[in-house]
């Protein structure tokens, strides 16, 4: 349908314009804060204060836009709402607390957070939840959620979301590549004319491993487009009815990117030559290539309509939604544990 491709070239428009946009200013000092609160006062009259970053506001708007995704997949084939809503925010229950607990498995480090992680936990858990949670609904309110959509909607969403999520990567200085020098010819070359510099000794980058100013590998752009094409792609098969290859591509293309991408990285990822999260990667590749065998003869052939998807969120509970998933969000991933601010405030004499 000529109206699908327009919602996903949109869609494409949309993320490719914001990936351009935060190359260029994210790595920058002064975007990583976004806002101090005072909490407590000090002894000299200046205010200890907590610190809301970029990072949290960023990761807020990368999980919305990964529910809108979810919600318009679910929505084009006709999924009520509600239903959608319910299991979204029972994936994010496990997803969200295990970003933190694998993390501090994995690298040891009670304040971090890893989106490898989570999408491990989420991927492995998500066919025995829709299958609960189906088994709930066809007892109270007698609806099924088709499986191998949901599925589907779930890998697309989240290919979209870690797109525009590394955003707030640029912005913490995490997640980043390696120093161009480590690299010769053609590689080199490259590197030399796509780098990125970090500036900020309060970004990742720069109290880890001691990167700033210096010429990094893009790993971050470079995989946000890498998702946003796939995740393009995938949604397109999703439309057209081809509903467990999509999600097959989906996972199947998530994970190989996190073993190749993190080839190019150089902050830790836990000890070993091959890393946790990439034997996690290989791990729930090949987990939905078994869902997907498993459910191929369950498979109903519903071509989406993304426009109608998307025109069912126009009412007060979906925004709603939305912006609850975003404010919690900021206040899981926002207030930054790792750093505080002294405030002072001061009167412009002149304007009393």
């Amino acid at each position: 349908m000529v109206d699908n491709y327009l919602f996903i070239a949109g869609l494409g428009i949309f993320c490719m314009s914001s990936i351009w946009w935060g190359t260029k200013r994210l790595p920058g000092e002064n975007w990583q804060f976004f806002a101090s609160i005072p909490v407590r006062k000090r002894g000299d009259g200046t205010w200890e204060a907590i610190n809301i970053t970029w990072y949290g506001l960023l990761v807020a708007g990368a999980n919305v836009f990964a529910a809108l995704i979810f919600f318009v997949m679910l929505g084009a084939v006709g999924v009520p709402f509600a239903a959608s809503v319910f299991v979204l925010l029972t994936i994010l229950l496990i997803c969200v607390p295990a970003a933190g607990f694998v993390a501090q498995i994995v690298e040891r480090k009670q304040a971090t957070l890893t989106v490898g992680g989570a999408v491990f936990v989420g991927s492995i858990a998500a066919p025995f939840l829709i299958i609960l949670i189906n088994l709930v609904s066809r007892w109270l309110v007698g609806f099924v959620l088709p499986l191998p959509q949901t599925l589907a909607a779930c890998a697309v969403a989240f290919l979209f979301g870690e797109g525009l999520g590394r955003l707030a990567c640029l912005s913490y200085g995490c997640c980043y590549g390696k120093p161009v020098e480590e690299y010769e010819g053609i590689l080199r070359q490259i590197f030399e004319r796509t780098a990125l510099v970090f500036y900020g000794k309060s970004k990742k980058i720069a109290y880890a491993s001691g990167l700033e100013g210096r010429k990094i590998v893009p790993v971050q752009p470079v995989t946000m487009t890498a998702y946003v094409i796939a995740g393009m792609a995938t949604l397109y098969l999703y439309a057209g009815g081809h509903c467990l290859a999509a999600y097959v591509t989906a996972s199947i293309f998530a994970s190989f990117w996190r073993v190749f991408s993190e080839l190019f990285r150089a902050d830790f990822r836990g000890g070993g030559r091959i890393t946790a999260y990439q034997v996690m990667a290989g791990v729930s590749a090949l987990y939905s290539v078994g869902v997907a065998v498993y459910l191929r003869n369950r498979e109903v052939f519903i071509p989406g309509n993304l426009p109608r998807g998307a025109a069912s969120l126009w009412s007060p509970g979906p925004i709603i939604a939305l912006l609850a998933i975003w404010l919690i969000m900021v206040v899981f991933a926002g207030i930054s544990t790792t750093t505080f601010s002294r405030v002072e405030f001061f009167l412009h004499e002149d304007r009393v």
